[in-house]
């Protein structure tokens, strides 16, 4: 849009004759014209007023002009502290968090916070939460709990109704933010704290939900198993209480039939998984719906129906396919694992090796696609995850045909993966296998190493999660 307003004319010439010429600059350097630059954007015209400083570029504008320029959208801004650009590079910034994009906001939310002056349409605590996301969602763990306990902090102070509600939310993010930084029990106790301040409010029962699912999450986490079911069946009641929930109920009964799973109790994880699929499928909800019937299958899966639990299994691997090549992995690895318990070595190490195939190509993938979002980053986390489990079946397999140090070899890849996940159930599989070696007189220094090191970390992971 072109400038009209006589009255901030030189102050918005001033601000993006300075931001123009940075554009014409590195336009220049990288040896495009102004309707290479153009292209896909905008009119080669509207370039030329934009480098002039005769036209206001929005923020969606800039932020493509920097992608075809290859360089920071910080750096475009940097420097500039007229407030028109402080406003519009903090409206891009929100913006790519929007789309998950959270390390494009980083640079941008981390300027702003260190300016001299902020533009009043600016709110610093906004600032600051978002800048704690992206913090988080960036693993810079540190910092983003330090900008929330600050926050948590100021809003304490507060009486108002409006910002108690916000504390509850902050007292939320930091608790997401424990739990990535795997700080389990601090994450608890500030879940904790968002309950207690929500109960002094009770204005939204869906974020009330939310904090009791992330409570129960958190304490199946720390194997606190009935807290967990206690904290899932409050959340039931409050969902039950809304309309059009149909989703959301489908997905709690899922994680309830999750932690009987992990309880050990088949007619209650059948009970409940049932639930699930029924709402799963009603609300269209079609990956969650076959989640829950894989875990129905490896629940009933045993000596006598393993082959049709296998049957089953490969042929949801078959729709992954097309899919999601990660999932197919994974139900891989279902399969072996019950050519485990039918102590078929053989097939088990064939779909481990088949599992790891397709995981090793997917890391591939991703070291060549630059991807900054946080889902990438999970989907990396859940293949390193998978990698793991995969080595830790393979282990087992080549401790049967008591290749040892085959066995320590494959442990030595899974444990650290492990160690980095906290995944604790395994961990303790892994140290059993390496005692088993050990017991049996094998004087491997490597094992004795390995075991060590898995019993210590339990040990503090256990005692830090309040479980010891």
């Amino acid at each position: 849009m072109d400038i009209s307003s006589e009255g901030d004319k030189n102050k918005m010439q001033e601000g993006y004759i300075t931001l123009g010429q940075r554009i014409r600059d590195l336009r220049m350097t990288k040896g495009l014209t102004q309707t290479q630059l153009a292209e896909g954007i905008l009119t080669p015209s509207m370039i030329s007023q934009i480098e002039s400083g005769k036209a206001l570029p929005s923020y969606a504008t800039v932020a493509a002009i920097a992608r075809k320029l290859e360089t920071p959208l910080s750096k475009l801004f940097k420097g500039l502290t007229f407030n028109n650009m402080q406003l519009s590079g903090y409206k891009l910034a929100v913006s790519h968090m929007a789309t998950g994009s959270y390390r494009s906001a980083l640079p941008v939310f981390r300027e702003l916070m260190e300016a001299d002056q902020l533009d009043d349409g600016i709110p610093l605590n906004e600032l600051k939460l978002n800048l704690a996301i992206c913090c988080r969602e960036s693993a810079e763990y540190e910092e983003a709990i330090r900008l929330l306990t600050d926050l948590v902090k100021e809003y304490s102070r507060s009486t108002s109704r409006s910002d108690q509600n916000k504390l509850v939310s902050i007292h939320l993010h930091l608790s997401e933010t424990f739990e990535r930084d795997q700080m389990y029990f601090e994450a608890l106790r500030s879940a904790l704290n968002a309950r207690d301040t929500y109960e002094l409010q009770k204005n939204d029962p869906l974020l009330e939900g939310k904090i009791l699912v992330h409570l129960a999450d958190l304490s199946k986490r720390l194997h606190r198993y009935e807290e967990a079911n206690g904290f899932y069946k409050q959340a039931l009641e409050v969902y039950n209480q809304l309309t059009n929930n149909v989703e959301e109920i489908g997905i709690l009964y899922q994680r309830m039939a999750e932690l009987h799973y992990a309880e050990g109790e088949p007619e209650l994880c059948m009970e409940v998984a049932n639930k699930a699929i029924t709402l799963l499928q009603e609300a269209g909800r079609i990956t969650n719906y076959r989640e829950t019937k894989r875990l129905m299958i490896m629940e009933q899966a045993n000596e006598e129906n393993w082959q049709d639990s296998v049957a089953v299994l490969l042929s949801m691997a078959t729709i992954y396919a097309v899919e999601d090549p990660q999932k197919e992995a994974s139900v891989y690895l279902d399969v072996a694992q019950i050519h485990m318990i039918v102590r078929d070595y053989e097939e088990c190490q064939v779909y481990c090796l088949k599992a790891l195939g397709l995981l090793t190509d997917i890391e591939q993938q991703a070291l060549t696609k630059y991807d900054d979002t946080a889902r990438a980053d999970r989907r990396k986390l859940e293949n390193r995850l998978l990698i793991g489990r995969a080595n830790l079946l393979m282990a087992a397999v080549y401790l049967h045909r008591q290749e040892h140090a085959r066995v320590v070899q494959l442990l030595e890849m899974a444990i650290p993966i492990l160690k980095e996940q906290v995944q604790l159930d395994e961990l303790f599989q892994a140290a059993s296998m390496l005692t088993e070696i050990v017991k049996n007189g094998d004087r491997n220094e490597k094992a004795w190493e390995l075991i060590t090191g898995c019993h210590d970390f339990l040990f503090v992971h256990l005692r830090r999660s309040g479980i010891m």
